[in-house]
């Protein structure tokens, strides 16, 4: 048995990893079952490719938090130079109103790059809960016919 990793996210974009997931047959899940051992059977891939959705997520959510740690240390130094200035000319009141158009321009930014791996998980989130009902299906099933 060979074991290897094909996949770490090291920023990928929201599209690659969209496409990651439709190469590897994550955006969709079909089955077809006949008796008892092939929904058994049918019922270990869907745990599988739940597994396989949640590792996806987990990368996201390792995207995410560099994005949101990069945001932070820009954040910390929004508006300085600017603010600075007006400050050393006595505008203090304009120098904060600087700093925080800066601070809400920089969270807009990265709102908006956070958003398309929001949908990623989104659309995780949703497979997942939809093959959780495909497993209670299957459950049922083995029940009323053993």
């Amino acid at each position: 048995m060979l074991l290897s990793v094909t996949w770490k996210s090291y920023m990928k974009s929201s599209s690659e990893i969209l496409e990651y997931m439709e190469n590897e047959g994550l955006t969709k899940f079909t089955l077809e079952v006949n008796s008892v051992d092939e929904i058994k059977l049918a019922k270990k891939k869907i745990i599988l490719h739940q597994k396989k959705l949640r590792q996806v997520k987990r990368e996201v959510n390792d995207i995410q938090k560099i994005i949101r740690a990069a945001y932070s240390q820009k954040n910390q130094s929004a508006g300085t130079g600017g603010s600075t200035i007006l400050s050393v000319f006595g505008k203090r009141k304009l120098a904060g109103s600087w700093r925080a158009a800066a601070k809400s321009d920089l969270r807009a930014e990265r709102d908006s790059l956070l958003q398309p791996y929001n949908a990623l998980k989104s659309m995780s989130d949703e497979l997942i809960q939809k093959l959780d009902g495909v497993k209670i299906q299957c459950d049922e099933y083995v029940l009323s016919n053993t």
